[in-house]
């Protein structure tokens, strides 16, 4: 697991600039019951890749996703991506705590990352508080967080 002022400092060092970040009630439970205790959600943005997560215990990543349309070189380059195909394209994403900076070299050398995207129908940009919510529409969850992004963020990654 990141430290998470470790994981922004190696963001900042790939060349990723915040583009939203919000905080909410997280919970954790500690001497058998639930605590409620302050999170934060991070978006971070290196054209045209988006790195999405949010915070444990406010001082860990506790989880998130590498977003990206990836045209490879080779197919048998996917083999440590989740995604899937549309054509010849990678519509991909992979877990941000694992291998972050292998994976994005593994990106860049072998293969063109695309803007704008053709699609990222898996895009999931929800804190681990919102996916407990009742009726949640990740697809407007998604609209609403793109829209306090940047244009240029939003205009590649709005397929």
């Amino acid at each position: 697991m990141y430290h998470l002022d470790e994981f922004l400092a190696m963001l900042e060092s790939e060349g990723f600039k915040q583009v939203h970040k919000s905080s909410f009630m997280g919970r954790k439970w500690r001497e058998l019951k639930w605590h409620t205790q302050p999170e934060e959600y991070h978006i971070y943005w290196r054209s045209p890749v988006l790195v999405s997560f949010d915070s444990h215990e406010a001082i860990w990543v506790n989880g998130g996703y590498v977003w990206y349309n990836w045209l490879p070189t080779k197919s048998e380059d996917v083999r440590q991506l989740q995604g899937y195909w549309k054509d010849r394209l990678w519509v991909g994403h992979h877990d941000c705590r694992y291998g972050f900076q292998d994976k994005l070299h593994i990106l860049e050398q072998n293969g063109v990352l695309v803007c704008p995207w053709v699609e990222h129908n898996d895009l999931w940009l929800v804190n681990y508080m919102e996916r407990y919510q009742e009726n949640l529409d990740v697809a407007v969850t998604n609209k609403t967080k793109i829209a306090t992004m940047p244009e240029d963020v939003g205009r590649c990654i709005s397929a």
